[in-house]
This record gives structure tokens, sequence and C-alpha cells, in this order.
């Protein structure tokens, strides 16, 4: 938490309007990883715009490259559970 304080990053909006690369990298210089900050990024707005969706499903979404509920809108069915089954 005070990595991200430290940056400025204190609500939910800001972490999700952050540019990923950049925020990445100041957090890897505070001791975290890198390479996680899409996938949350893309978990947490799928949470946030899509009523009812649980971490679990939005990390399910996020693995199969869905990363935001226009994203989701956009992808039929049977594309999605196609991805969802590799």
């Amino acid at each position: 938490v005070a990595a991200f304080a430290a940056i400025h990053v204190t609500r939910v909006g800001d972490f999700l309007d952050a540019d990923a690369i950049t925020l990445g990298a100041t957090l890897s210089r505070a001791g975290l990883a890198e390479r996680p900050i899409v996938r949350w990024q893309s978990e947490l707005a799928l949470c946030v715009d899509v009523p009812g969706l649980t971490l679990a499903d939005a990390r399910v979404l996020a693995a199969t490259g869905v990363a935001d509920s226009r994203e989701l809108a956009e992808t039929d069915a049977e594309t999605l559970c196609q991805r969802v089954e590799r």
C-alpha cells in the first residue's frame, strides 16, 4: 500500500488510469513485480464495470485476453467458451 501511496495511486480510478508500463517500472523499484500490472488493471476494470462479476470470474476473463467490459460485450459466447476451455 505504501508503494502505491508514494506514487499517488490512492484510489481504484488512479490505478485504472495509470499507464501500466510506467506504473510497473515505478513499482518494481519499490520491490513489486512489474509483470502483473496489466493483468491487475484488466481484472479490476472488469470487476468495476460488470455488475455481479467476481474476482475469480475477472481473473478467468483476463487470462483469456478480455481486458475490459467493451471486449467482453464484443466477444461472442462460443469464442469466449473456447478461450476458457484452453
